[in-house]
């Protein structure tokens, strides 16, 4: 079997596992006032202990979602195993883009400190636990942050990193078999 045969069937059955185990990504949790789990398949958002109802809908689109990436996958397993040039960037995309979670942390709390909600001495965090003063009117509270991937996170970016090693193991093979 090719190498890039190879590389794409153990990067879509790696995404397929990845995508089929129903557990979430990212654990990000603010005082203890709002905690989000979530995964490109599934979300979970507690505003003082209480799940937000809009979740519920939010869930339903992403079990769409997970459906389609299912069916993309399988297709992209069943493809490559009969010989076809097939390779799909959807896992790929998604996973690398996840990273970008802690950021967007890090630019929210960045515009609360310029609105002088969050006090100059907050030190951003982009995976870990910290501190957070936040004060409104005459009152002042000390939240702790919370911001870390969860296990399966480390198992979809990895599964992802096969991607770029598939599609060039490709690109040299088409280039090698245009030469001849």
């Amino acid at each position: 079997m090719k190498a890039w045969k190879i590389l794409t069937v153990v990067y879509y059955t790696l995404a397929l596992v990845v995508t089929l185990i129903p557990e979430y990504w990212w654990f990000v949790q603010v005082g203890g006032i709002i905690t989000v789990q979530d995964s490109p398949y599934m979300l979970n958002v507690d505003f003082l202990n209480e799940r937000l109802l809009l979740v519920n809908l939010l869930n339903a689109a992403l079990t769409g979602f997970r459906f389609y990436m299912v069916v993309m996958l399988s297709y992209g397993v069943y493809a490559v195993l009969r010989n076809k040039e097939f390779i799909h960037s959807t896992f790929f995309a998604v996973t690398v883009l996840y990273i970008l979670e802690p950021l967007l942390l890090y630019v929210v709390t960045q515009m609360l400190q310029l609105l002088n909600v969050i006090h100059p001495q907050y030190s951003p965090i982009f995976i870990g636990t910290t501190t957070m003063t936040v004060s409104y009117k005459n009152t002042v509270a000390v939240l702790t942050v919370s911001l870390y991937p969860m296990r399966l996170y480390w198992l979809a970016l990895i599964s992802a990193l096969f991607y770029p090693f598939a599609r060039l193991s490709l690109y040299l093979e088409r280039k090698g078999r245009a030469r001849h």
